[in-house]
């Protein structure tokens, strides 16, 4: 097993097992020492032997202690959630936390087991580290072991970990204890609380990005369509659609401004990458483009054939639009807090 190419299918599944891939470099260990449980846990892993694994892992406490680190993750790193709502979310997380541990556990047990995280039986935990971003965490390399200066019963292990949102590799600090019996056993994740920190505030300063861009393509282009819709009131006030040469003007209008706007609108967009936060935001904004671009399609069709059907068609595309546009407002007053409002 290339163990500096392991890649982690989840979270803090991904912090336990890669804890376990630390001591590859070491070919001849004091079993006295930490390194040793740190080698054992890697070789477990290596073998699909569960029971060597748990006896140098203390599965349920690093979870357990994780857990909230976990759940901020969740709540912070999208900005989608007010601090009322949060609270209550988390409230209700606490409720879950023992069958959501069970589950973490058993994907941890499934991939130790066979190399595979069981994702069809565990798709909640995997949706749950996905949208944390836990899931894209690569092994780099173990620092060293440090022990403690006053109690020799424990020590700390500095693993090198990658994750593609973050700028640089992070030092996992991860904490060993000595039990009675004279084993090493991993136990905690020092510093994984400053991981979630770390990829939320990195997380927030895209979206924010993200946002800041997106807005300034809608308002501009928005000013064009409210310019034109203006045009267009000019043209069609007073039953003037009646005549035919109103009807060529307004047909003109729709496809060379207000088709093109929506065009560019949409190209512009689509050369944006959208972070996790606003995958859902950035997919309504290209699907509204779509249902603008259609309604002046058949619109202008309208101002050809004159049919009832063709005009009900355009009609329903606008109102499919609005539909969506409402959607933007509420998704937007949830990541900002009401302080931008939906300009599309």
């Amino acid at each position: 097993m290339n163990i500096k190419k392991l890649r982690i299918g989840a979270g803090i599944c991904a912090a336990v097992i890669l804890i376990g891939g630390g001591a590859y470099w070491y070919s001849s260990i004091d079993k006295s020492k930490p390194e040793y449980a740190v080698q054992l846990a890697e070789q477990a892993i290596a073998n699909h032997d569960r029971e060597y694994f748990y006896r140098f892992v203390d599965v349920d406490r690093v979870l357990n202690d994780s857990y909230g680190s976990l759940i901020d993750g969740l709540t912070d790193s999208e900005r989608v959630f007010n601090e009322d709502t949060k609270d209550a979310l988390k409230d209700f997380t606490e409720i879950l936390k023992t069958p959501l541990l069970a589950s973490l556990k058993d994907a941890i047990d499934s991939y130790v087991a066979t190399g595979d995280f069981n994702a069809q039986k565990n798709a909640g935990v995997q949706e749950l580290l996905s949208r944390t971003g836990f899931d894209k965490i690569i092994y780099r390399g173990l620092d060293g072991i440090d022990m403690h200066p006053v109690n020799a019963n424990i020590a700390t292990a500095r693993i090198r970990i990658y994750q593609p949102e973050l700028p640089r590799e992070f030092i996992l600090e991860t904490e060993l204890s000595r039990g009675d019996n004279g084993d090493w056993k991993i136990v905690r994740l020092k510093n994984f609380q400053e991981f979630v920190n770390t990829l939320t505030e990195i997380r927030r300063t895209q979206l924010d990005s993200y946002l800041e861009k997106t807005n300034e393509i809608i308002s501009r282009h928005d000013a064009t369509i409210l310019e034109a819709e203006q045009q267009y009131s000019k043209l069609a006030a007073f039953d003037a659609l009646k005549q035919d040469s109103v009807r060529a003007e307004v047909r003109t209008l729709m496809l060379d401004v207000y088709k093109k706007d929506w065009e560019a609108r949409k190209q512009e967009l689509f050369g944006i990458s959208a972070p996790k936060p606003a995958e859902t935001l950035h997919n309504l904004y290209l699907k509204i483009c779509d249902l603008e671009i259609n309604y002046a399609d058949d619109y202008a069709k309208w101002l050809e054939d004159k049919r009832a059907s063709t005009l009900k068609i355009a009609e329903d595309h606008q109102r499919q639009s609005q539909a969506l546009k409402s959607e933007v407002e509420i998704l937007l007053r949830r990541m900002t807090g009401g302080e931008h409002p939906a300009e599309n």
